[in-house]
């Protein structure tokens, strides 16, 4: 759009039209580039270290054919989810092979491309999982990381409600590429399960507490409403509650993209939903 192009406009090329999406965008990115590695990033994004590039280019001259990065955020309070993050994804080689890309850095030969769907919400995971399907290794460096700085609670909880329902509408309801290979397999126990079992046990114990501490009960949702608004609606989270209030409010994240899947399969049904999804400004 007009105000992105003003943004890049110090950029060897600006491509300026009407916004379909980001998956269209990065379909066309790709298709107007001439080089032979290319790299998807966010503009308020920052990439660490400086010496980043030749990093991972002499990752991909020994075989990585889609390479992520680590993401991490400056300020915020979500920063205990972020430091288990880093350690699921470190590795003594400096790559772990894994399909738990993150959008902010996704690294690829242009020639290993192959165009994403313009209505796909998680074209990071799509990316990783056509690739994997194609025999290319995939891999996250646990030395580069994305850096940028927190969103508000409200921010926050939309990108992960739209991170799991994407996951929810195009890999759940379609599981056979995970499930045929061993990155995939891998995928399912640690992100699948853990937005759909875990989350299942999760509520299954709020309830049993309820029942179990009658009258007491009368206390324990009010407190977990308290604690999704405390996360959702507000601007930061406060320092002295913020690891609580983050494990619990996330916890909401998948009832709430779970309705959204569903009322996104009942769109591609009527033909309503043709495109992706729209990045927040910053």
């Amino acid at each position: 759009d007009s105000e992105t192009a003003a943004a890049s406009r110090s950029a060897d090329k600006v491509l300026l039209g009407e916004p379909a999406g980001k998956p269209s965008a990065i379909n066309q990115a790709v298709f107007d580039s001439v080089a032979d590695v290319v790299l998807l990033t966010d503009a308020n994004c920052e990439l660490l270290p400086d010496t980043w590039p030749s990093v991972a280019q002499e990752r991909m001259a020994v075989g990585w054919r889609l390479l992520s990065a680590r993401k991490d955020e400056r300020g915020g309070g979500e920063s205990a989810f972020h430091f288990l993050e880093t350690r699921a994804k470190r590795s003594p080689t400096g790559v772990r092979a894994s399909l738990s890309v993150v959008g902010e850095f996704m690294m690829f030969r242009r020639a290993d491309f192959r165009q994403v769907p313009p209505a796909t919400m998680c074209d990071d995971i799509w990316m990783a999982v056509n690739f994997d399907s194609r025999a290319l290794p995939v891999g996250v460096m646990s030395d580069v990381v994305s850096v940028e700085d927190a969103t508000t609670g409200r921010e926050q909880f939309e990108r992960r409600v739209r991170i799991a329902a994407g996951l929810f509408a195009e890999q759940v309801r379609s599981p056979r590429k995970l499930l045929m290979s061993p990155l995939g397999r891998q995928f399912v126990v640690q992100k699948l399960l853990r937005i759909t079992l875990g989350n299942m046990l999760f509520w299954a114990s709020v309830l049993f507490a309820a029942g179990a501490l009658l009258p007491l009960s009368l206390a324990v949702l009010p407190l977990v409403g308290l604690v999704y608004l405390g996360y959702v609606k507000s601007d930061s989270l406060p320092r002295w509650g913020s690891l609580p209030i983050a494990a619990v409010g996330l916890q909401f994240v998948p009832p709430v993209a779970a309705v959204r899947a569903v009322r996104r399969l009942i769109g591609e049904r009527r033909g309503e939903f043709k495109r992706g999804w729209r990045k927040v400004p910053r």
